[in-house]
């Protein structure tokens, strides 16, 4: 499944860590992350801008979506207007083409659109910022690890790319508008036989 890897490192304690090198190539990029009711906060600079802007990282998001009042006080060019999907219904929402965003120091996407929409009622639910909110345009492009330990994603090329951490990779099914699954083996105190 070509540049949808997501590899989600959970370190239960600190001892864990290895002093080896854990992957077998060089990252192309480090980025720190932080955490908002667990969710995971990443700094993006978002078409030249020097001070970041806080963008939730979410692995089911199809789309790269902007707060309304950010696109404004950034004087955003809308071309129209477009129709997403989000997890309970579907909004009509302005699409800014061809954005270009900066992750860490050098990690480029190029030619991005952005859809903008209200984002307040994530900030004032998570108490913090939220600038606004990407997914697919990531993992479409890279293989993306976290490691929560550290609070930092690292970015890779997929070609030669082989996960060496203390984390089990999983295979992705790929479901539709850009959405995967995982497999979930469940166990029931009444049935000790496993169902998938």
């Amino acid at each position: 499944m070509k540049g949808r890897m997501l590899c989600i490192s959970l370190w239960l304690d600190s001892a864990l860590l290895t002093s080896g090198p854990a992957h077998a190539q060089e990252a192309i990029e480090r980025i720190p992350m932080e955490f908002a009711d667990g969710l995971i906060i990443i700094p993006v600079h978002v078409n030249g801008r020097e001070d970041p802007l806080d963008f939730m990282f979410d692995t089911g998001a199809g789309v790269t979506a902007i707060d309304a009042g950010v696109s404004e006080e950034m004087a955003l060019i809308t071309s129209g207007s477009a129709r997403i999907g989000t997890a309970s219904r579907s909004l009509k929402v302005q699409e800014s083409l061809s954005n270009t965003l900066r992750l860490g120091n050098r990690f480029i996407l190029d030619s991005i659109s952005l859809f903008v929409m209200d984002l307040r009622h994530l900030s004032e639910h998570l108490k913090t910022d939220i600038d606004g909110i990407i997914g697919f345009d990531l993992l479409d492009k890279v293989v993306v690890e976290t490691n929560m330990d550290r609070r930092e994603m690292v970015l890779f090329t997929e070609e030669g790319h082989s996960y060496r951490g203390l984390g089990v990779p999983l295979e992705l099914t790929e479901l539709e508008s850009n959405h995967f699954g995982i497999p979930v083996t469940i166990r029931t105190k009444a049935n000790k036989r496993p169902e998938k």
